[in-house]
């Protein structure tokens, strides 16, 4: 057994992702696995409410959710997120859910990772087959000497997952390495985009090391040499197996999102881009592994043009984010990829003939006050 050490500092490791400050989610083509979705339903009983009065104050069905091969969007996951610390009162809701989560939860993917000889196997399969869960999800991993960084981009913008979600992840690639190697094992630190929740101790009674909220990026930093042990139920040729069942999975999962309509295809590619500036044909063409010039004649066949879709997206987008009075007019025109307020506001009024401040000051005037009461 290895001692803890104690580490005061998360790393000085940077990222480029935009400081959006909360995810405003649309319907999208991105979904998320119902097995992970489970745990949620799982944690939410837990607390003493009933998951089928849960899901329909949301409109929706627990049949719906019963099977674990479903996939459900991310709008309609991070809403459900996002609910439950609501009416349970716990910020830290993310944390808890990681005690439902087992083997089965990531299906053939779960079976890899018990097989995996390194803890760095593990990570390099999340790495590969994170889309087999999240739709949404890329992360990486990367070696800076004696510290190695798991980095989470969960979405960004309207497809950004919800943090709470994001901290049931996190939390499970601990609690994951802790069923392989052992107890003892803690991460050096940690970085996440959230904000600091209150009360945070669930997160430090977890996680066990120094944790930095509302950074700029998610990630969770280990010692570069835990990753590299040897894990006691390796199984090289297992793992071998089951990797090709999720390789398989996935390509269904392409093969399905490839039958979609272009528009619907390019659409679901500029929630994710826009955040990272203004889109160009030539950048959704290589993203859809098609030529510019069939990405064209296939919109034409739709009777749209990309321009076309540009603007009906960052139409909806900016209607949405409007009517959240925590993004800025600057924010906005940043997540909607414009190179300035000024530029937005002028698009905004060539598209509606109102401006921006004009459009959010009467969608709050005619805004329904809602207010909720807790099962509790």
């Amino acid at each position: 057994m290895t001692p803890e050490k104690t580490v005061h500092s998360v790393g000085t490791l940077s990222s480029s992702l935009p400081d959006d400050k909360s995810s405003c989610q649309k319907p999208d083509a991105a979904q998320i696995l119902g097995s992970w979705t489970q745990t949620l339903l799982a944690t939410v009983q837990a607390e003493g409410i009933d998951s089928r009065e849960f899901l329909a104050a949301e409109g929706l069905n627990l049949d719906d959710f019963l099977d674990p091969n479903a996939r459900h969007s991310i709008d309609v996951t991070s809403t459900l997120w996002r609910r439950a610390a609501e009416l349970t009162g716990n910020p830290c809701i993310g944390i808890d859910a990681v005690r439902y989560v087992n083997i089965n939860t990531f299906q053939a993917l779960g079976y890899s990772i018990l097989a995996s000889s390194t803890l760095r196997e593990v990570f390099e399969r999340y790495v590969r087959f994170s889309r087999f869960i999240n739709q949404s999800a890329n992360i990486q991993l990367k070696d800076e000497g004696e510290r190695t960084y798991l980095i989470y981009d969960m979405g960004r913008g309207c497809a950004r997952v919800a943090d709470e979600a994001i901290d049931a992840a996190i939390a499970e690639a601990v609690q994951t390495s802790r069923n392989l190697l052992g107890p003892w094992v803690h991460p050096v630190g940690l970085k996440l985009r959230r904000p600091e929740p209150y009360p945070k101790l669930a997160f430090d009674l977890f996680f066990r090391a120094p944790i930095r909220f509302s950074a700029d990026m998610d990630v969770v930093i280990f010692e570069s040499e835990l990753l590299d042990r040897p894990l006691p139920f390796a199984n090289e040729v297992l793992a071998q197996q089951t990797d090709e069942v999720v390789r398989k999975a996935l390509d269904r999962i392409g093969s399905k999102y490839q039958s979609k309509p272009a528009s619907d295809r390019v659409r679901q590619w500029l929630i994710e881009q826009l955040p990272n500036g203004e889109p160009t044909q030539i950048s959704a063409s290589k993203h859809l592994g098609v030529s510019l010039r069939s990405l064209q004649r296939h919109l034409s066949d739709e009777g749209v043009t990309f321009r076309d879709v540009v603007k009906k997206v960052r139409l909806e987008l900016s209607l949405s984010y409007l009517e959240k009075d925590h993004f800025s007019i600057l924010e906005i025109s940043s997540l909607l990829g414009f190179n300035g307020s000024s530029s937005f506001s002028h698009a905004f009024r060539k598209w509606t003939g109102t401006a921006p401040t004009s459009f959010r000051r009467a969608s709050n005037e005619h805004r329904p006050h809602l207010t909720g009461t807790s099962p509790r």
